[in-house]
C-alpha cells in the first residue's frame, strides 16, 4: 500500500476512536492485509443475502444502506461517508448480508476480512465492544 493510503487508513482508524487502542506493530500488520477498493457512483458494494464478511472502512465518498419493508418496497435505512465503517453485522451474523449498499458517488473504502478483523480488531475488548455496538445499534433501527 502507498504511503499516502497508509497514512489515510491511519487517520481514518483515529476519527472512528480504533487508534488508541492499536500499537505500532498492530497497525504495520493491519495495513498489510486491509485492501483499497474503490466504487464507481450508484455501484453496489454489498448485496443483501450474499455470504461476505468484510469489515469496510470508508475513506472517502458516501453510499446508502436498503432493506426490504414488505414484499414489494425498498427503503433507505441510512447514508454513510468517509470516516464510517460497515459490514459489522455479518461478522456476527456469520457473514449474511442484511441489507444492499450502494455508492451515491464514487467510494474509496478499505477492506478487512473476518478473519483479519477478528485477529487485528475483535481480539481487542475495547474495539469489539465499539463494533458491536454499532451492530446492535443498526440492527435494532
Amino acid at each position: 500500500m502507498e504511503e499516502k493510503d497508509k497514512e489515510r487508513f491511519r487517520i481514518l482508524l483515529g476519527h472512528i476512536g480504533f487508534l488508541p487502542f492499536i500499537n505500532e506493530k498492530r497497525f504495520e500488520e493491519l495495513i498489510m492485509v486491509a485492501e483499497k477498493r474503490s466504487f464507481s457512483k450508484g455501484e453496489v458494494m454489498i448485496k443483501k443475502d450474499s455470504l461476505d464478511d468484510s469489515f469496510y472502512i470508508i475513506s472517502r465518498g458516501s453510499c446508502e444502506a436498503f432493506v426490504e419493508e414488505g414484499e414489494d418496497e425498498i427503503k433507505s435505512v441510512g447514508t454513510m461517508s468517509a470516516d464510517n465503517f460497515f459490514g459489522e453485522i455479518a461478522l456476527v451474523m456469520e457473514g449474511v448480508r442484511t441489507a444492499w449498499v450502494a455508492a451515491k458517488e464514487t467510494v474509496d473504502v478499505f477492506v478487512i476480512s473476518k478473519q483479519n478483523v477478528s485477529k487485528y480488531l475483535l481480539s481487542i475488548p475495547e474495539i469489539a465492544e465499539k463494533i458491536f455496538a454499532t451492530a446492535r445499534k443498526r440492527l435494532i433501527s
